[in-house]
């Protein structure tokens, strides 16, 4: 677990930054160039890849649980059942089809709670720290 901590923390900054302080938007760009300098252009994939043959290497098959820690908290990585994972079922939605573990549902209550229910108004806020533009077509 201390090896994924290293790598998160290595991305943490540019990519997972809490908060979208001047400071940290500041440090942001300076700090993906010297990742590039010093890891290379597709450091981002670089890292995957050993965070994925580290997780291979000290994976068991007999595991009860699994997790994403990468994207996770550090001091308090997500984990979830493997059993949810171990099949999948092609599901509908909107139209489209997609896979998903065969478990969905108790992956999404573990995750949300009651998923089916809205919450209050005042709780209704993303929780994303991006900002998402769009730009217009130009017109022909």
């Amino acid at each position: 677990m201390k090896h994924i901590q290293k790598e998160n923390r290595k991305i943490r900054i540019y990519v997972n930054g809490k908060g979208n302080s001047t400071i940290k938007s500041c440090l942001k760009i300076p700090y993906h160039l010297l990742l590039q300098v010093v890891y290379g252009r597709d450091y981002l994939k670089k890292f995957d890849l050993e965070i994925v043959e580290y997780i291979h290497e000290n994976t068991k098959n007999t595991n009860r649980y699994v997790g994403i820690p990468v994207w996770s908290d550090e001091k308090n990585p997500e984990q979830f059942e493997k059993a949810w994972f171990e099949k999948r079922v092609l599901l509908e939605f909107e139209n489209h089809k997609f896979y998903a573990p065969e478990k969905w549902d108790e992956l999404l209550a573990y995750i949300y709670g009651n998923y089916m229910e809205l919450p209050p108004v005042e709780k209704r806020v993303a929780y994303h720290e991006y900002k998402i533009v769009t730009r217009k077509e130009p017109e022909l």
